[in-house]
């Protein structure tokens, strides 16, 4: 025989669910203020304004504080001291308040204005185009490093045909308008889990897809910072299948509105029949490449993120708990 629910519990669930509906409409609501605002101001006014809503989002969100000093205190322990790795961690929601700001500011640049402003050197575009020359399409991998969608503007500003892979925000609204910023500077968005089929048919045509493989998953765990660390195995599986080439690649912040690629070089898996070891050898290169990345730019990478949510728990902590 069936209960009846317990109205106990309605109450806190129903409140639960407003609250978090109440947070995205007034996300979106200042995002939309943001997009009115930010393109109309100088750079060094719009960056100020961002560095301060990272001041403020660290500030307010205790759970990302704890997340990032424990991130740290793994990952850096060992290297840093406790303040060297705050500091660390401060800068890092500073870095993605300038990263929500450029987005916005970026998005109503022109294609030469953005090219202007990224530093490459000249041997490493020569060795993308020989890449991408082989007409099977060229898979761009980041991390969340820096200004890390700068990196697949480069190639669209020049006329390239990029498609840049997601994961869509939890609010729909949110996910179009930002959609809409994308695709102002010549990118076609992709969302996960949506868009196998437009992902093959670009690299067979030739295009590049742009995607970040750090974020917390559980595809495929392969040695970051020490710890076996989930990570998605996109990139690895689309190489495989279609012959693309990959390059792993950075864009870092060095000044004001500027901005360097720190290019790792390309190469193009070469299948041995065994699907399981070729993901685990791609992906094992993907995250020495991130990891020496971020070590060389820790402050600019979210560490407020629950990266090694999916992982196993470690034997020990190099040096105990984070503390405030």
């Amino acid at each position: 025989m069936s209960q009846a629910p317990s109205l106990g519990n309605t109450r806190p669930q129903n409140n639960t669910k407003l609250s978090k509906r109440l947070a995205r409409a007034v996300g979106l609501a200042v995002l939309k203020a943001l997009v009115a605002l930010l393109p109309r101001l100088p750079l060094p006014v719009a960056l100020g304004l961002g560095r301060g809503l990272g001041n403020l989002m660290r500030v307010v969100s205790k759970k990302r504080r704890k997340v990032a000093l424990d991130n740290l205190a793994w990952a850096l322990g060992p290297t840093h001291s406790e303040g060297e790795r705050r500091r660390i961690a401060w800068e890092s929601f500073r870095q993605f308040g300038m990263l929500m700001v450029e987005q916005i500011w970026y998005a109503f640049r022109s294609p030469e204005q953005i090219d202007e402003v990224i530093e490459f050197r000249e041997e490493d575009w020569n060795d993308f185009a020989a890449l991408h020359a082989r007409g099977k399409g060229v898979i761009f991998v980041t991390a969340h490093l820096g200004n890390f969608e700068m990196q697949a503007r480069i190639p669209a500003a020049r006329g390239v045909e990029v498609l840049l892979l997601v994961r869509p925000s939890r609010d729909q609204g949110t996910t179009e308008l930002i959609t809409r910023l994308r695709e102002r500077t010549g990118l076609k968005v992709v969302e996960t889990g949506k868009g196998l089929r437009t992902i093959l048919e670009g690299l067979r045509r030739g295009a590049c897809v742009a995607m970040v493989s750090d974020q917390n998953a559980g595809d495929v765990f392969v040695p970051f910072f020490g710890r076996q660390t989930g990570f998605v195995d996109g990139a690895a599986r689309l190489a495989l299948k279609t012959g693309s080439a990959i390059i792993l690649c950075y864009c870092v912040r060095v000044g004001p509105g500027r901005f360097r690629m720190l290019y790792s070089g390309g190469f193009v898996p070469e299948p041995t029949g065994d699907t399981t070891a070729d993901i685990d050898t791609i992906m094992r290169r993907v995250a020495d490449d991130s990891e020496a990345a971020i070590r060389a730019y820790p402050e600019q990478w979210l560490w407020f993120h629950n990266r090694w949510k999916s992982s196993p728990p470690p034997p020990e902590r190099p040096s105990g708990p984070a503390k405030e």
